[in-house]
C-alpha cells in the first residue's frame, strides 16, 4: 500500500475521532519505530494480523488495506492487544494491509506492511444430517469443506465403524447443527477438528462426545470457542483428560454436563483432569452454570465441582 496515503489516513482519522475534524494536524511521521513481528494468517474471507505491541503504551492502532478504498481504525482497549481479525474479504486475491501505532501524543508509526491471501467459504452440498461411520465415507469428502450447514454425526455403529483419521474435517471451521461423536472406537483423540470454532444456531447447535471406547483425551478442539446451546460428554470409559476445552466461551443455554446430572453410568471413570474446563466456567460463572442444569458426576473418587476447577483443585495428583 502507498505509504503516503496510510499516512494521510492516519491523520484524518486521528482528527475525526480523537480531536476534531476541523483541527489542523502535523503530518510529520514521528520517530515511533514500526510494529515488530507483524504476521497475517489467512483464512476462509478473512485475515488474522498478529504483531508484537511496541515497549511504549499505544493509544490506537491504525489498519488500512485496499478493497474498495475501505480503512479501518483499530482503537486499543488494553495493554495486551496484539492482533485484529479482517473479515469479509474477497477470497482468492490478495491483499495488502498497512500497519501503524500511535501514541499518547497520537504521534503515528511508521507503518508495516504484510500481504495475506484469504480462502474461499466451502460450503458442504447438503444441509441435512450428515453421517459417517466408515473412513472410506470420510475419506472421499471434499477436501475444503469449511462449512456444515446442518448436523454432523461421526459413528453410528461400533461395530462396523473403523475410522481413525479425522484430518478430512481439518478446514471446518463452522458446523450449523449438532456435532455428535460417539461409537467410534479406534479414535483416542479429535485432531483433524483443530480449526473447528463454532457449533450450532439459535435453534440447534450441540457438542455430544459419548460411547467412545478408546478416547483419552479431547485434544483437536483447541479452536473451539462457542456452541450455541448444550455441551455433553459421557459414557468414555478410557477418557482421562477434557484438554481440547481449553478455548470453550460460551455455551448458549448454559448447560455443561459432564457424566449425566442424577442418572448412574453415564460417567467417564478413568477422568482426572478437568482443567481445561477453567476458561468456560470462568466465563459463565457457577450460579448461572447451575441454573442451567449443568453438573459433574463422573462416578469416580475424583469429581471436583465447579468452584473446586476455578481455585485450580482440577485434576488429580
Amino acid at each position: 500500500m502507498n505509504r503516503a496515503k496510510h499516512t494521510f489516513l492516519t491523520f484524518i482519522l486521528i482528527g475525526c475521532i480523537f480531536t476534531s475534524c476541523e483541527t489542523e494536524q502535523n503530518t510529520d511521521v514521528s520517530e515511533n519505530p514500526p510494529l515488530s513481528n507483524l504476521v497475517a494468517d489467512a483464512g476462509e474471507e478473512r485475515v488474522t494480523l498478529r504483531w508484537t505491541p511496541p515497549d511504549e503504551e499505544v493509544k490506537a492502532y491504525v489498519i488500512s488495506y485496499l478493497q474498495g478504498e475501505k480503512y479501518i481504525l483499530v482503537q486499543n482497549t488494553s495493554d495486551t492487544i496484539n492482533q485484529y481479525v479482517v473479515d469479509n474479504l474477497e477470497a482468492e486475491i490478495t491483499h495488502t494491509f498497512s500497519v501503524s501505532w500511535l501514541d499518547q501524543r497520537l504521534d503515528t508509526s511508521e507503518p508495516s506492511e504484510i500481504s495475506a491471501t484469504p480462502t474461499k467459504i466451502v460450503w458442504y452440498p447438503s444441509d441435512g444430517p450428515t453421517r459417517f461411520n466408515t473412513q472410506s465415507e470420510i475419506d472421499a469428502l471434499q477436501d475444503s469443506i469449511t462449512h456444515f450447514p446442518g448436523e454432523l454425526i461421526i459413528g453410528t455403529d461400533a461395530d462396523t465403524n473403523d475410522i481413525s483419521d479425522l484430518s478430512k474435517f481439518s478446514r471446518v471451521r463452522e458446523i450449523r447443527g449438532r456435532l455428535i461423536i460417539q461409537r467410534s472406537p479406534l479414535l483416542t483423540n479429535l485432531r483433524g477438528f483443530n480449526s473447528l470454532e463454532s457449533i450450532g444456531t439459535d435453534e440447534n447447535g450441540e457438542l455430544v462426545i459419548r460411547q467412545m471406547s478408546g478416547l483419552t483425551t479431547l485434544d483437536g478442539l483447541q479452536s473451539l470457542k462457542e456452541v450455541k446451546r448444550r455441551v455433553g460428554i459421557r459414557e468414555n470409559p478410557a477418557l482421562t483428560s477434557l484438554i481440547g476445552l481449553n478455548h470453550l466461551e460460551t455455551i448458549g443455554e448454559n448447560t455443561l454436563t459432564i457424566g449425566a446430572c442424577d442418572i448412574d453410568g453415564y460417567g467417564n471413570p478413568l477422568l482426572t483432569d478437568f482443567c481445561a474446563l477453567n476458561t468456560i466456567v470462568t466465563a459463565i460463572g457457577i450460579e448461572t452454570l447451575v441454573s442451567g442444569s449443568s453438573c459433574i458426576q463422573n462416578e469416580t473418587d475424583f469429581n471436583p465441582s465447579f468452584q473446586d476447577i476455578l481455585d485450580g483443585n482440577c485434576a488429580k495428583n
